[in-house]
Formats: C-alpha cells, structure tokens, sequence
C-alpha cells in the first residue's frame, strides 16, 4: 500500500496526467460598458431599487391598514361577540334580532327624529286642510249671500245739485284756458280748483236751468263749468 502511494506521481505520469495551475481571472463586467453606459445602467438599478422599496412600503403600509381596520371592527363588535370564542355556536335569529335593535337606535340618535318629522307633517298637512274649508267657505257662502251685488252698487247715483239736469254727454273747451270751480259763481278766484286748456274733452254731467252752468267730471271729481266756453262734442 505504502509503495503505491509512494509512486502516485509516476502512476500520473503513467497516465500521462498533468498537473497545471490554472490561473482564473473574473473580469468586472462593468469594463464592457462605456462611461455613458455605465451611468445610464447605474440610474437604472437606481430607479428599480426604489420602485422596489416604494412596492416594499406600500405592502407594509396595506398591511398596516387591514391591521388597522381588523382592530377596529374587532372592537365596534358588541362585548357579547367579542368574549364568545371563535368556535363557539350561538344562536343566529337571537344576533339578527340584536343588531336590529342597535341600528334602530343608531338611526334615531344620529339621524332626523322620526316623531318630529311626522308632527311637522300633521301641521302642514291641517295647515292646507284649514286654508281648503276657508275657500269653501268663502265661495259656499260669503260670496252667494254675504258679498255686495256689484249691480246694485254700478246702479248707485250721486244726488245732482238742485236746478241741474242730468246730461251725461261730452264737452270741448273752446277758451284758450278755462277755470274749473267748486261752486256754480265766478265772483271769487278762491273756488278755483284747476285750469285746462283749448281742446279738452270733459264729460257733462249735468246743466242748470238756466244753461250757463255746467257740472263735469276731470280727474274723478265734479267740477263747476261755465257753458260760455264749452261746446258739446257732436
């Protein structure tokens, strides 16, 4: 045994085996790029670098979040849910029935007061109810036997002064600017009421006897004329 370890080296020899040192050398692959490459290849693997940290963040974060939201469902739970184990069989009519009465009373408190709304409906609504009998009322009664006949009240007639006769036709003014009075005279200026000019169309009440007065109507009120300066309108 000794001797074949002793001639391990003409065994190689025999066998025509060469020992060589092989000398391996690595070459950095960034000698391949140029300046410019090489820039363009490091913002590269800068920007995927972050894109992964950015990606790597945002699942923290999402988890985080979910985390968040499992603790916070966990605890809005009623105290009943959240001691019975998770194993636990309950009866699921009874927990309908619960949460029913919890949302019921989450909706009054947070939301418009379901018994003021209906009063205020119940107001309105006898409000219009009230307003509806008083048309009726008006049209059933006060207009068919309360209200003034407008006939009769169109066939009221002024009393005309003593001495006049009814006329009801129409003047012109022939003065270039004719006095209307108040009284039947032209002895004071002080009953003049108003002046108007050549033209005017005046309506004639009524005449005197002696036709030198005339009574007319200008702006809704009667007035004293003298017929000397008034023409009747054909």
């Amino acid at each position: 045994m000794a001797d074949k370890i002793a001639n391990f080296e003409d065994y190689k020899k025999r066998d025509n085996v060469e020992d060589t040192d092989v000398d391996i050398q690595i070459e950095d692959p960034y000698n391949f790029f140029n300046e410019q490459e090489r820039e363009e290849y490091f913002q590269e693997r800068q920007k995927e670098l972050a894109r992964e940290e950015k990606a790597a963040n945002k699942s923290e974060e999402v988890a985080r979040e979910e985390k968040t939201k499992n603790e916070a469902h966990e605890h809005s739970r009623p105290a009943r849910h959240r001691d019975i184990p998770e194993d636990t069989e309950y009866d699921e009519d009874y927990e309908d029935e619960e949460y029913g009465e919890d949302e019921d009373d989450n909706e009054s408190s947070s939301g418009f007061p379901i018994e003021l709304f209906i009063r205020i409906s119940s107001i309105i609504t006898g409000i219009i109810i009230l307003l509806f009998l008083a048309i009726v009322a008006k049209v059933k009664i006060y207009d068919r036997y309360l209200a003034p006949d407008p006939d009769e009240a169109a066939q009221t007639v002024v009393a005309l002064p003593s001495g006049y006769t009814e006329k009801n036709d129409t003047v012109v003014v022939t003065a270039e600017s004719l006095n209307l009075r108040s009284v039947d005279n032209s002895e004071s200026n002080s009953t003049v009421v108003t002046s108007v000019s050549k033209g005017t169309e005046l309506k004639r009440i009524a005449v005197n006897e002696a036709g030198t007065w005339a009574l007319v109507e200008y702006d809704n009120n009667r007035l004293y004329a003298s017929m000397k300066y008034l023409q009747i309108k054909e």
